[in-house]
């Protein structure tokens, strides 16, 4: 296939491999100085009921501690590990979750031991419509929260909830646990950037635009880490932040989901690239209220004609395949041998012409989309308009700054649009947020949901479809099994009306020196940046 140059140049091949421990020497380094530097320009809060950037809820992750957490340096959703509750017991009917906490549990900074009281506090904080938290809204499901002793506590659901563990309570975002004796003092606000926590790392300073400086926990209840000082650096120039790192001058970084980036950043002898999820999944999102994207035929053939062994080309190192609606590192994401092949829409250009033809279009037509500047996001629209143009398929790509791509795609303005996102890592909430008919564009409670899939008649029989009573019984639902197969049928269902076509999941590209010794094997992560609690800098 015959693609423009700019595009073959970019094309390459890059082996990248979940590489084990390495150091250059046994021995300790005599400075245990961790720095890293992380792509966001500043930070304006750490408080996790408001940090939503990644900037601030990745930092965050080493001043606090939440109820339950992942096992570090893995997405092992299956099996969670008790962080701040030593254990836990959920009732039969799916309302009341009782947690056992841990004893001795010391604040930061002389502020006293953790107890049950800061778990309420947190919760009942994030529930609080006065605090304006924009986590809120998912804390609603809570109807209340008991303190049975110092070292219990009992959440109390309004309705049953499969997820609440994953995606209330996990040291994630909001999920942290905050002092309530810090909170008494600076009042129901943004408690800011000098936050109290229980993690292996305590705030000690930041300079605006710079850098922001954590110091070790020597009471931390896991152990005092072997780093002493932590300094994560805002670059948001990925050049850089590049430079920086080649030199020395930084010890790790988060990279450019870039094959070509990692290719020339992995040319320095001493460097690991650890690209893994969790990562971004992309798709080709029809808006099926243009002609002729109404048509399921017209989707089917250019579905039929995005091809992801040309995409796996250009993302080589960084890419996994998703083909289906929810990436494949998400739970209850359908795998592809539970798919029939007529719906993996793998390339057949004869295909495609014909289901063109029976449509009406075998003439082609134009489609117009905007795209941002960001190289992943246009790679894409730019591979397919080369797919498409054996089918007389004009694609017309206009290229505007990131911020008017999202404002223009929420205005609808696209007839195909691709998106990458990492949400809550659940089915449910790239169902939710693409394909209920409440996430549409241009309703009140709108989310992504460009395709506008759940108001229209999407395979031509007269009759509006959707999925929303398949996500909200999935959601509600207690036995694993029969959730995952209410999944699976909405991503089949999905998959039969073509309102998408589900492309890749790029990974996250964390890179460092292999003097930095993270502790664990890294197989994936919620954040940009490295578990650090059991991390050792090397003589080098």
């Amino acid at each position: 296939m015959k693609l423009r140059s700019s595009f073959l140049t970019a094309v390459l091949v890059v082996t990248l491999v979940l590489t084990p421990i390495v150091a250059l020497s046994a021995e300790l380094a005599k400075e245990q100085v961790w720095r890293w530097a992380h792509h966001t320009t500043d930070l304006d809060t750490l408080d996790p009921a408001f940090g939503v950037v990644d900037g601030s809820y990745s930092v965050g992750s080493y001043i606090f501690n939440g109820l339950v957490r992942l096992r570090p340096g893995t997405l092992d959703f299956a099996n969670l590990e008790g962080d701040l509750a030593e254990s836990w017991e959920i009732s039969k009917d799916g309302l009341t979750y009782t947690f056992h906490l841990r004893k001795g549990v010391q604040w930061h900074k002389g502020y006293g031991e953790f107890t049950a009281e800061d778990v309420k506090y947190t919760f009942d904080r994030l529930r609080d419509p006065k605090l304006g938290s924009p986590y809120g809204a998912k804390y609603g499901i809570i109807k209340e929260v008991k303190v049975l002793g110092p070292y219990k506590v009992q959440i109390i659901l309004k309705s049953p909830s499969t997820f609440f563990l994953l995606d209330q309570v996990l040291a994630y975002q909001a999920g942290n646990i905050v002092c309530k004796k810090q909170g008494d003092k600076v009042g129901n606000k943004n408690l800011g950037l000098e936050l109290i926590g229980t993690g292996p790392f305590q705030f000690e300073k930041y300079f605006a635009k710079e850098k922001i400086i954590l110091t070790r926990n020597e009471k931390y209840f896991r152990g005092a880490p072997t780093l002493k000082r932590v300094e994560i650096h805002f670059m948001p120039n990925v050049a850089s932040r590049t430079l920086a790192f080649v030199k020395g001058d930084l010890d790790a970084i988060y990279g450019k989901r870039d094959p070509k980036w990692v290719k020339d950043v992995m040319k320095t002898p001493t460097v690991i690239v650890d690209a893994v999820p969790l990562g971004s999944g992309c798709a080709l999102h029809f808006n099926m209220t243009r002609k002729p994207l109404d048509n399921l035929k017209v989707r089917k053939a250019l579905a039929l004609t995005a091809d992801r062994r040309i995409f796996e080309e250009y993302f080589r190192g960084i890419y996994y395949k998703m083909t289906a609606p929810v990436p494949p590192s998400y739970y209850a994401a359908l795998p592809e041998d539970k798919t029939p092949e007529e719906l993996l829409y793998n390339y057949d250009l004869e295909k495609a012409k014909k289901l063109l033809e029976e449509a009406g279009y075998g003439g082609g037509f134009k489609l117009k989309a905007f795209s941002t500047t960001k190289p992943y996001y246009l790679a894409p629209l730019e591979i397919c308009k080369e797919q498409w143009k054996p089918l007389g398929v004009d694609l017309e790509i206009t290229v505007v700054d990131h911020t008017t791509f999202h404002a223009n795609i929420r205005k609808d303005m696209n007839a195909v649009v691709v998106y990458y996102a990492g949400r809550p890592p659940v089915a449910d909430s790239y169902l939710t947020q693409w394909y209920h008919s409440a996430s549409i564009i241009g309703k009140p409670k709108a989310i992504t949901n460009f395709s506008h899939y759940g108001d229209v008649d999407a395979d031509g029989d007269g009759k509006v479809d959707n999925i929303d009573s398949l996500i909200e019984e999935a959601r509600g639902e207690l036995n694993p099994q029969r959730q995952r197969e209410l999944y699976y049928k909405a991503q089949l269902q999905l998959l039969k009306h073509v309102p998408s076509k589900p492309l890749h999941e790029l990974t996250k590209v964390l890179v460092r020196h292999k003097y930095f010794d993270p502790g664990v094997e890294i197989e994936g992560s919620m954040i940009f940046g490295y578990p650090l609690e059991k991390a050792k800098i090397f003589k080098h």
